[in-house]
């Protein structure tokens, strides 16, 4: 996966997930392909599909005093993915991201 805005890229020691981090706000997780329990086919070729890959968006946002969320406008200055956590610092903030397999 290739995105034009990259700063950061890593993965944590066990590689069950890959993450892209932008220079503000977005991470995008992308997940190991896991095998699926249902007859799943390609429509054009008929070619059964063992395994899907998933991916999520991390937006980054902090609450305000009104209690809604407000979008982080400063610059992310480092990462570190773990196996459960995605550690992302700002200059401001730093944000631990509790990651879930989406197979869970």
């Amino acid at each position: 996966a290739s995105k034009t805005q990259r700063k950061f890229s890593s993965c944590p020691i066990d590689c069950s997930y890959a993450v892209i981090v932008e220079a503000k706000r977005h991470a995008f997780v992308y997940w190991q392909p896991s095998a699926i329990t249902s007859d799943l086919r390609n429509r054009k070729t008929g070619r059964r599909i063992g395994g899907v890959a998933k991916q999520q968006l991390i937006s980054l946002s902090k609450p305000s005093e009104f209690c809604d969320a407000n979008a982080v406008s400063e610059n992310i200055v480092g990462i570190h993915a773990d196996n459960e956590f995605l550690f992302i610092l700002t200059t401001t903030d730093i944000f631990a991201v509790f990651l879930k397999d989406p197979q869970l």
